[in-house]
């Protein structure tokens, strides 16, 4: 539930990121995690940041999204 004026013992924000480089994806963890601990020691509180890596990044084949490309140049908008 919720209530005006109570402060909940825990808090759970949740979301998902996209990349399209290994490094990017790491860099996200990394800055994420150290704004959420940032953030909790102003408050002397602690982050817990758990990171689930589901699926690789989809990064197209360069010869055939050329090809989809020149397909669709053609079609009517």
């Amino acid at each position: 539930g919720d209530t005006w004026n109570v402060i909940p013992e825990v808090a759970t924000i949740r979301g998902t990121t996209r990349w399209f480089e290994a490094a990017v994806g790491d860099l996200i963890e990394t800055r994420m995690a150290r704004v959420a601990a940032s953030v909790a020691a102003a408050y002397e509180c602690t982050a817990v940041t758990p990171y689930e890596r589901r699926y690789p990044a989809t990064i197209n084949d360069r010869g055939a999204a050329e090809i989809v490309r020149a397909m669709i140049a053609d079609m009517p908008a």
